[in-house]
């Protein structure tokens, strides 16, 4: 037989589908005429070094006016599919965030007594040769697994199933059907209620050499967001602090935000982990990417990095300082007096000279 690939199309993670606006998503295959974008995207990714296996759970804030769609994304095992909830970003979100630091410095702030009184002070710190493997419901998305022989044959059951298959990304898929890489197939059916589509996301456990995010692009996706800021969130976890590397000119955009140690990886990953899916001695480590146009030429792999310190945020300083009044007429009296003194002991200097 010959070597099969399994595609995945529409890997949408607890989306949020909104009516108006556009943004970047890694593969999309909308229906003809129809945009779907990815504006804010949180990812964790979870290594077994021992067992090689990633443990990948994605959620994305789509901006679209399509009843329905889906897009590719590549894995280079068959993958287990299961559930997650949302919540576990939410309290990442909270582990890496900044210190927040109060101070209270003391400033003298003149008033007038007769004319005003002191206000607050605040300080403001997303056909022939495919064969369906299986199928399934996954976080309330349904679920296509599929095999195929080549990219074209591919994009032809795609076009038959409802999903526009343009030149681009035919070009996308070739290189991983190329390297007998695997992909798995959502559909995302939103009906009359965006909201219906429920609230966790989807997490996929597949074996692989090398961990990594599925960050290469269709080309004509690559150009500058139209929502302004599009914001990539990676947490990874293992037993050691990692760093993203791209096959591409200045490498990826994606800057480490902190890293360190956990102490309460069952409490911070429930829901999302099996205890035996938590690495031993594990350590987090939070990357952000806000690149656009992002260089989406290829997938971003993650290494050892040389630096295995804790890495914290720089602290947001809050400032509630104490005011002390100082009334602007002693300040004009101890002016006055002061002006008068230095006159008189000028005068008596120019006596004093023969």
């Amino acid at each position: 037989m010959a070597p099969r690939i399994v595609v995945l199309v529409g890997l949408s993670f607890g989306l949020l589908l909104r009516l108006e606006g556009t943004a970047n998503a890694c593969a999309p295959a909308p229906r003809s005429n129809e945009v779907v974008q990815v504006q804010y995207e949180d990812a964790l990714i979870v290594w077994d070094a021992r067992t090689k296996t990633e443990h990948f759970i994605r959620r994305a804030d789509f901006q679209t006016a399509a009843k329905d769609f889906g897009f590719l994304v590549p894995t280079p095992t068959v993958p287990k599919l299961g559930e997650a909830p949302d919540e576990v970003f939410a309290r990442l979100g909270e582990h890496v965030k900044p210190e927040v630091r109060h101070t209270r410095p003391i400033r003298f702030e003149p008033v007038g007594l007769l004319l005003s009184t002191r206000g607050s002070v605040e300080a403001t710190a997303v056909p022939t040769g495919v064969a369906v493997l299986a199928e399934a419901r996954v976080a309330g998305l349904d679920a296509t697994v599929l095999a195929a022989d080549s990219a074209n044959e591919l994009a032809k059951w795609l076009e038959d199933h409802g999903y526009a298959f343009r030149k681009e990304l035919t070009s996308w898929l070739e290189p991983y059907v190329k390297d007998k890489w695997k992909i798995t197939a959502f559909k995302i059916a939103r009906g009359g209620d965006a909201a219906g589509l429920g609230t966790k996301s989807v997490k996929m456990s597949f074996t692989t050499e090398r961990p990594f995010f599925p960050y290469r692009e269709p080309e004509d996706q690559r150009g500058p967001s139209a929502v302004g800021l599009r914001l990539l969130r990676v947490f990874f976890l293992s037993n050691e602090r990692v760093t993203g590397e791209l096959a591409s000119p200045g490498g990826w955009p994606g800057k480490a935000q902190w890293s360190g140690a956990v102490k309460d990886a069952p409490s911070l990953f429930a829901g999302a982990l099996s205890m035996d899916e938590i690495p031993p001695s594990p350590v987090l480590t939070s990357l952000e990417d806000s690149a656009s146009p992002r260089p989406g030429v290829a997938d971003v792999f993650f290494v050892r990095n040389a630096d295995q310190n804790e890495l914290r945020p720089p602290p947001i300083v809050i400032e509630d300082p104490i005011v002390i009044p100082l009334p602007l007429e002693l300040i004009a009296f101890f002016g006055c007096f002061g002006f008068i003194g230095l006159g008189f002991l000028a005068v008596r200097r120019m006596r004093r000279q023969p």
